[in-house]
């Protein structure tokens, strides 16, 4: 998959959690949220910008759908990661 198609799937699968409409089953989101962070995390290279940009804008609106009765580790994920976020240049 290119840049384009997954930046693309990122704003797609962000949209479908904004819906009132399940068009992901519960499942599936609780996989996303568990692999968004880290996938952000894992986006270091000055040339992953865009994507990290997208994936952050995932969490964040995520996060205020999901937070905190669905996504009830998000603190734990975001304490434990804060530190490595400080060698991130966005």
């Amino acid at each position: 998959m290119g840049r384009s198609e997954y930046i693309a799937s990122i704003r797609y699968l962000s949209l479908t959690f904004k819906q009132d409409v399940q068009a992901l089953p519960e499942n599936d989101k609780i996989a996303l949220r568990n692999q968004l962070v880290p996938t952000m995390l894992g986006l270091s290279a000055p040339s992953d910008r865009a994507i990290r940009v997208q994936v952050a804008e995932s969490v964040s609106l995520i996060a205020e759908l999901d937070f905190p009765t669905k996504w009830t580790d998000l603190i734990d994920v975001r304490i434990f990661i804060q530190p490595c976020l400080l060698d991130l240049h966005f």
